[in-house]
């Protein structure tokens, strides 16, 4: 599990490193810092509704199905993003440098 763990993570780092290198690259530098500071507020945001929410879920639903049907939730939101906006992204992530 050690491994697993260790793995994943090191995985998650190296695209979320490459991700993130790629659209602040692509973001004009006189933006770049509100676009960054919008981000992390709708990170935060978020982050403090959704616990607010599956914390009030959790009195009826069990834990583990709760993480699930979360889990599921934000794969088909990143899904729906990406894929709608297809050409955009490639854009994005295809450039060279």
């Amino acid at each position: 599990m050690l491994i697993n763990r260790s793995l994943c993570g090191f995985c998650g780092i190296n695209s979320a490193t490459l991700r993130e290198s790629n659209v602040q690259n692509y973001i004009p530098d006189d933006k770049r810092a509100k676009l960054n500071a919008f981000m992390n507020i709708i990170y935060a945001l978020s982050s403090v509704i959704f616990r607010f929410v599956f914390g009030i879920l959790s009195e009826w639903i069990s834990i583990p199905i709760l993480l699930t049907s979360g889990a599921l939730l934000e794969i088909f939101v990143y899904y729906g993003i990406l894929y709608r906006h297809k050409k955009t992204v490639i854009t994005i992530y295809n450039q060279e440098y």
